[in-house]
C-alpha cells in the first residue's frame, strides 16, 4: 500500500492543512508519529508548509524516557526540522487531579501541544492516530458504554488537531518504517496488559479477529465513519436549539426549562451535555449524571442542586437550569 499517497489524499479530503501554515507534529518516537513526521517532511514543498516537531517527556521511565527524547530531537535535526522537547511530571499530575495515568498523560500532552502551538504561531497540530487506534477506541467505548459521540471514535479533525494517518493500518505503517529505515522507538508499556486499551489491543481484538470477524478492524473503522456522520448532523441540530435555549455567562450557563421539557429525551440529553460541555471547555458528562439533571428538571421544587464532575454545580430555578462554578453566577441571575 502507498501510505504516503493515502496520507496526502486524507489531508486534502478533510482540508487539514492550508498552504503557508506552520504544522506542529507530535512525535513520541514510535512508528506512527515518526512515519507521520517523515511523510510530512517529504511532502512539505508539495503542501507548501513548514514543520516543527514536539516531544513530551512524561517523567515515567527515567533514563529511558530521556534517551527517547534525545532520539526524537536528533531524528528531527537530521531532517532539518526544529524540535521542542518538554517535560511534565505526569505522576504528580495523577496524584494532584486523581486521574488515571492515561488520562493524565493525555491532558499533559494536550496542554503542552496547545501552549507550544500558541507560542510558535502554529496553525495545526498533527498527531499519529491510525486505523488500529480507531478500532481499539470504538470497541473500548462500546464496552464501557457510549452513545453516538463515543462510537464515532477518533475524528480526522478536531479544532487545531489533525490526524492524517487515521485511515492507515498499523501493519502498513510498520512496513513503511522498515522500508524507510526509520528505526522507531518502542514504548514497553504498550505490551503491559494493565490498561483497558492494552487489553483490547493485545488480547481482545486479536481473539475477535481470529474467531469472529477477520476484517474486524475495517468493520470498526466503518462503524466509526457512520456514527461520525450521524453525530455531525445531530450536533448541528443541537447547536441550532442551543442558540434559542442556552445563555452563556462569564462563569455559568443557563438552560431554559420550558423549551427543554417539550423535547424528546434524546435532545434533552444533548442540550444538557451541550450546556455542561460549554462551561467545562470540552469535558464530557457521563450518562448517569445527565439522567440526574433530567430528573432535576422534572421536579416541581425550585432551588434543588446537583454537584457534577469538574466542580460544576447545576441548580434549578423557576425558568432555568443554571450550570456554574462560582456562586457569584447565582447572584448575577438574581437568586
Amino acid at each position: 500500500m502507498n501510505i504516503e499517497k493515502l496520507v496526502i489524499d486524507t489531508i486534502g479530503q478533510y482540508g487539514m492543512i492550508k498552504e503557508g501554515e506552520l504544522v506542529l507534529v507530535g512525535v513520541s518516537g514510535g512508528p506512527d508519529s515518526i512515519a507521520l513526521l517523515d511523510i510530512l517532511n517529504r511532502n512539505k514543498e508539495k503542501l507548501a508548509i513548514t514543520l516543527h516537531a514536539a516531544h513530551l517527556n512524561h517523567s515515567f521511565r527515567g533514563k529511558e524516557a530521556d534517551e527517547e527524547a534525545a532520539w526524537v530531537e536528533a531524528a528531527a535535526g537530521k531532517w532539518g526540522i526544529p524540535c521542542t522537547v518538554g517535560c511534565v511530571d505526569v505522576p504528580a499530575l495523577i496524584r494532584e487531579k486523581g486521574l488515571s495515568p492515561q488520562d493524565a498523560g493525555h491532558l499533559a500532552r494536550k496542554d503542552f501541544f496547545l501552549g507550544l502551538a500558541e507560542k510558535l504561531g502554529a496553525a495545526k497540530i498533527a498527531l499519529g492516530h491510525q486505523a488500529d487506534d480507531q478500532a481499539e477506541t470504538v470497541l473500548m467505548h462500546f464496552l464501557v458504554g457510549a452513545g453516538p459521540e463515543g462510537l464515532r471514535g477518533i475524528v480526522p479533525v478536531t479544532e487545531m488537531f489533525i490526524r492524517p494517518l487515521l485511515f492507515v493500518r498499523r501493519r502498513d505503517i510498520e512496513s513503511y518504517c522498515e522500508m524507510r529505515g526509520l528505526d522507531p522507538r518502542r514504548d514497553p508499556s504498550n505490551k503491559k496488559d494493565v490498561y483497558l486499551r492494552n487489553k483490547i489491543r493485545n488480547q481482545l481484538l486479536p481473539w475477535l479477529t481470529e474467531n469472529i470477524n477477520p476484517n474486524l478492524t475495517e468493520t470498526l473503522n466503518r462503524t466509526a465513519r457512520i456514527y461520525w456522520a450521524e453525530e455531525e448532523y445531530m450536533q448541528q441540530k443541537t447547536a441550532e436549539l442551543a442558540e434559542t435555549m442556552v445563555v452563556w455567562g462569564d462563569t455559568g450557563v443557563k438552560l431554559a426549562l420550558a423549551g427543554l421539557r417539550g423535547l424528546e429525551p434524546a435532545l434533552q440529553r444533548r442540550l444538557i451535555r451541550w450546556a455542561y460541555h460549554s462551561l467545562t471547555k470540552g469535558q464530557g458528562l457521563p450518562y448517569l449524571h445527565v439522567e440526574e439533571v433530567r430528573e432535576l428538571a422534572e421536579k416541581k421544587e425550585t432551588g434543588k442542586m446537583l454537584h457534577l464532575p469538574a466542580g460544576v454545580t447545576v441548580k434549578k430555578t423557576r425558568p432555568s437550569l443554571l450550570f456554574y462554578y462560582d456562586v457569584k453566577f447565582e447572584k448575577k441571575c438574581g437568586i
